[in-house]
């Protein structure tokens, strides 16, 4: 979002960077995934899906998000391994589909 790109701004004390939970940044990273998120929906149930990062400044440190690599503010605990964390999250709550599981499926287009 514009208010992380000026980072000058920031250091001022301007404005205020972005923390975990921030609805305005998770609006903007939901725009920027609608598209993949309608393909994924039209896909059967069972497709397999793969989850990226593909954040970057001067360089692209995605990676370094993900292995535990980067220090982050203390607003923002608990921020890295991203997909790992998705990708944990959802095989331990639909690895066995029953009719709550397939409710909440269901509850968002799947």
């Amino acid at each position: 979002p514009a208010k992380l790109i000026n980072r000058a701004m920031i250091e001022a004390g301007i404005v205020d960077p972005y923390q975990k939970g921030d609805e305005n940044a998770i609006g903007y990273a939901l725009s920027k995934a609608s598209a993949r998120l309608l393909s994924a929906k039209s896909q059967p149930l069972g497709t397999s899906i793969y989850l990226s990062n593909s954040a970057k400044h001067d360089t692209s440190y995605a990676w370094d998000i993900e292995l535990g690599q980067i220090d982050f503010r203390s607003v923002n605990p608990n921020a890295d391994r991203v997909a790992a964390r998705g990708v944990l999250f959802t095989r331990n709550r639909f690895k066995h589909i029953g009719k709550p599981e397939l409710a909440v499926l269901r509850s968002i287009g799947v």
